[in-house]
Formats: structure tokens, sequence, C-alpha cells
């Protein structure tokens, strides 16, 4: 029979990965602490179930250090990744979900249509021009509609047969007029978008 070994980490190292986990340690502290300092690093790396390494496809470690922590996506993937560890070693503790509803957030306040993943685009030109007194709510609903805004269409907003390409170019979305299906026997849908200033056309083309 074969005995399971228990693995040993650093206390240090543990308590501050669950202060970040829990909230109690600013995020930029934290990534400064897990790239200067090697217990940190070192005590996440020992154990044998490695998270989301089946699902992304490669280590875990290479692909945290190239995580940009600015960007909500990111912030929640390093504190997802910390949270597992902790969990999976059954050490105690009281995650935040500051994380997750900072990005649940810019899923609330798109429509389907749009999908915008151009996070710097999201808080440069929208949430961070939310009156600060808004409530969460009245803060999702302003920024739908600024987003409405920015992103035209003529009569009716695209349905995208893949996942949203909105073009934005020079910093400006442009503006959908129409999609169109190839001739029969083709799976290519085309969808047509303009620059309201020099009438420039852009074509997306995806396919079903």
């Amino acid at each position: 029979m074969l005995k399971r070994t228990i693995v040993k980490h650093d206390k240090e190292a543990i308590q501050v990965m669950t202060d970040f986990v829990e909230g109690k340690m600013p995020i930029k502290d934290f990534k400064y602490r897990y790239d200067n300092d090697p217990l940190i690093k070192k005590n996440f790396g020992i154990y044998p179930n490695r998270p989301h390494k089946h699902e992304i496809g490669l280590d875990y470690i290479p692909y945290m250090d190239t995580l940009d922590i600015s960007k909500r996506s990111g912030a929640l993937n390093l504190h997802g990744f910390f949270k597992e560890f902790l969990e999976i070693n059954k050490y105690r503790h009281t995650p935040t979900e500051t994380y997750l509803e900072r990005f649940t957030f810019l899923l609330k306040i798109q429509p389907d249509w749009i999908d915008i993943t151009d996070e710097a685009f999201l808080e440069e030109r929208i949430i961070s021009k939310a009156p600060a007194d808004l409530s969460e709510d009245r803060k999702i609903k302003w920024c739908k509609e600024r987003i409405k805004e920015l992103f035209k269409y003529d009569s009716k907003p695209p349905r995208w047969v893949q996942e949203a390409e909105w073009p934005v170019v020079d910093g400006k979305p442009l503006v959908f007029r129409e999609q169109s299906k190839e001739k029969d026997g083709d799976e290519r849908v085309c969808f047509h978008f303009y620059d309201p200033d020099t009438k420039r056309e852009t074509v997306v083309i995806q396919m079903y």
C-alpha cells in the first residue's frame, strides 16, 4: 500500500498567500513578493496537483509570471491560482470575492453583441468616467448606456456566428451597418462596419 506523501510548506509563505487570497494584502504588494521572494514561488510549486495545467496546456508558474495584474482578468487569474492552492492543500482561508466581482462587472455592462476584450478601453473610456457616487446597480446602468452610445449600429446589432469581433479603429468603435451571408453553400458571414467620418468600410468575416 502506497503511503501518501505529506507536503510541508513554509508557514511564512502560506501566511503571505493566505493574506492575499483573503484580501488582506493588496495585489501589487503580493505580486512584488511573488516576483522577488523565492520562498513564495518555491512553496507554491511543491504539491502534486498543479492547478489549471490540464486546462491551459502549460505549467502554471510560467503562465502566472506573464499575468498582467492591471487587468481585471489577470488579477482574477492570479487570485484563483492561489485560492486553489490553499484549497487543495486544505489550508483554512476565507477568500475575498473582490477580484471575481470586479471582473464580473465587465461582463454585466456589456450586451452580448459586443463582448469587448480590450479591458483598457473599457476602463479608460467608460468605467473611469462613471460618477463616483453611483451605487453598483446604477453604475452598471450608466456604463451600459455609455457603451451603447459608443458602439452604434444603423438598424440592428450584429448577430455573431462566433465570438463578437466589433472593430475599434484609432480608439473609436466603428458603426455596424449590416451583415450578409455569402451565396448558398458558402459558410461565410460578412459583418459590415464603417467609419462615420471617413465612410471607410471594414468587413469582419466569420464562418459557421
